[in-house]
């Protein structure tokens, strides 16, 4: 029986005092490709109804209650399709828009205090509306759009420009993931394929990817073994898939699910291999371990907040109080209000650090390479660092039992007591 280390993790949404509450007229009509919700851990970010294509930005170390009269916005002047946060950069935010531009936002240090409509610049060379926008993790100012031309463009965000560009898919592009190593992305399509694809080889691997036509998601697993993907059937029910990286025509698993018109978003922690999974409008948040051993999705326990939420998204590991046996930590945007979350895991000798929960990471907000040296085929890794504070204990050592005081096998050495046996003899 597959034993899983997260089998029974907790996931709880904090007190109401650091909650933002009375958030207005949030736009819930952004496309699938969209987490409809941003952040990182000084800032987020939400789209709001109404005319000009309008971002919120909230401080997340304000909490309370927002004015009855609305906040200030960003002004992007068309339609908004997604945002995304810089993760080297807290104040830098991406928006793709209908009109087929990329506006650059640079945040105050002190938050909006007004509603701004003069942006830092902005990208133009798609020719149809923007769909998503992911950066890079590990090269500085490196970003891929999608856009509804069925192309993916790579970006170089020192000058602005376009550098490379992939035009195999064939139909709408739901979604693109970096690989961690940031080699490659990995994309799921409207044909029915799932690509992993080398943008500066202008390579292609493909598979049969989900048959439904709603949108997907796709992410990388057990040190990029491994591709989990969130799609539909045929018939509308959410199914998760898992492909092996290195033979990708067929999935390994499929998982049928339940009926929703919202599309699973996952976030994916390397160290425990526990993906996260919900949708806009759901109450729950559904958790697997992803494994080497078949059917490579073990179930764990569903996390139920309170209420429903439209969207979610996680800080990295390094935010965690490893202490308290936190494995994730992230922040919930329900119809009304910004939450922060709380998952951990259940531990008896919790003096320890748990160091099979929390390996070695790669410090998040540290790029590995300048976009130029990524651009020329470079490919650089930070070092991991420990997670492990300097007064706690590995858990793993605690449990070495050293030989019990006074007894003959810790006192007698392994000759002395065959040659004992053999006089006996």
């Amino acid at each position: 029986m597959h034993m899983s280390k997260c089998k029974y993790l907790k996931g709880v949404t904090e007190h109401v005092s650091k909650h933002i509450v009375n958030v207005r007229n949030l736009c819930r009509t952004l496309p699938g490709q969209s987490d409809l919700f941003a952040g990182n851990g000084t800032r987020c970010a939400l789209p709001i109804e109404g005319p000009g294509g309008r971002v919120a930005v909230l401080e997340l170390n304000q909490p309370g209650r927002l004015p009855d009269t609305g906040v200030p916005v960003l002004q992007n002047g068309s339609k908004v399709n997604d945002f995304v946060f810089d993760p080297f950069d807290d104040s830098r935010l991406l928006v793709g828009c209908d009109n087929a531009k990329v506006y650059i936002w640079k945040i105050p240090d002190t938050g909006l205090t007004e509603t701004l409509d003069d942006y830092e610049s902005y990208l133009m060379s798609h020719t149809e509306k923007i769909y998503f926008v992911r950066f890079h993790p590990l090269a500085k100012n490196v970003v891929v759009t999608g856009a509804y031309d069925m192309k993916l463009k790579i970006w170089d965000l020192t000058d602005n420009t376009e550098q490379l560009e992939v035009t195999c898919h064939t139909d709408e592009i739901f979604c693109a993931e970096w690989s961690p190593d940031g080699r490659y992305l990995a994309t799921v399509c409207k044909d029915g394929r799932v690509r992993i694809i080398d943008p500066r080889k202008q390579s292609v691997r493909e598979g049969k990817g989900p048959e439904g036509s709603r949108g997907a998601r796709v992410i990388w697993a057990v040190d990029m073994t491994y591709l989990v993907v969130s799609g539909f059937d045929r018939d509308s029910r959410r199914q998760l898939l898992v492909y092996s990286v290195g033979k990708l025509g067929n999935p390994l698993y499929e998982e049928t699910l339940d009926v929703s018109p919202s599309i699973l978003v996952p976030h994916y922690d390397e160290g425990t291999r526990t993906v996260f999974l919900t949708g806009r409008g759901d109450a729950s948040i559904i958790t697997y371990e992803v494994s080497e051993e078949y059917p490579h999705l073990f179930a764990l326990t569903p996390v139920k907040p309170e209420g429903a939420h439209q969207g979610i998204y996680f800080l990295p590991v390094t935010s965690c109080s490893v202490r308290d046996v936190e494995i994730a930590r992230a922040w919930r945007l329900t119809q009304s209000s910004v939450e922060p979350m709380s998952f951990t895991v259940p531990r008896v000798k919790t003096i320890y650090f748990q160091d099979d929960l929390f390996p070695d990471t790669i410090p998040p907000s540290v790029p590995s390479m300048t976009s130029q040296e990524w651009f020329r085929g470079e490919n650089k890794m930070n070092k991991k660092i420990s997670l492990r504070p300097k007064d706690m204990r590995p858990l793993s050592e605690a449990l070495r039992r050293p030989p019990r005081p006074g007894s003959m096998t810790a006192t007698i050495p392994t000759h002395t007591r065959l040659m004992s046996r053999r006089k006996k003899s």
